[in-house]
């Protein structure tokens, strides 16, 4: 077996590129299209993080392990890479929301409450705290 202690964060980072890579087309493309409250799309780009967290504790048994991983390495390789991933789609949400979309926040806030008060699952004192809260939260980095 290879020494991983080299090659465990290089490793993560760069599948963490890859899946921020497939995660920022398809938010493009659900900007493109007006889609953000798209359950096609919102499971899709669940499915796109998980395979790619699944591939890239894959690829690192077999390229740096000969075939065998133990859990805790896998586990290790797996946050890191979703670690990574989680960073580099914060700074491109943030780019995303506060540059190209800034009404996108707005509109999908809009959407939700739209399809909450039609539900009739809430009362409207529930309904109006919601929608108070939501109002006074500010686009910070912590809050995205």
């Amino acid at each position: 077996m290879t020494n991983n202690n080299t090659t465990s964060i290089d490793h993560p980072f760069r599948y963490g590129l890859y899946i921020s890579a497939a995660s920022i087309i398809l938010m493009l493309i659900t900007y493109i299209f007006n889609q953000y409250n798209s359950l096609f799309f919102g499971v899709l780009g669940w499915l796109v993080i998980l395979i790619g967290l699944f591939i890239s504790a894959y690829k690192f048994r077999e390229e740096k392990l000969n075939g065998f991983i133990s859990y805790g390495t896998s586990f290790r390789i797996i946050f890191l890479t979703a670690l990574f991933f989680g960073l580099i789609m914060t700074v491109y949400t943030m780019l995303h929301f506060g540059v190209m979309d800034p009404e996108g926040l707005d509109q999908m806030m809009y959407e939700e409450q739209k399809k909450l008060a039609e539900s009739g699952k809430i009362t409207q004192e529930q309904f109006d705290s919601l929608k108070n809260i939501q109002e006074n939260i500010t686009f910070t980095w912590w809050g995205m």
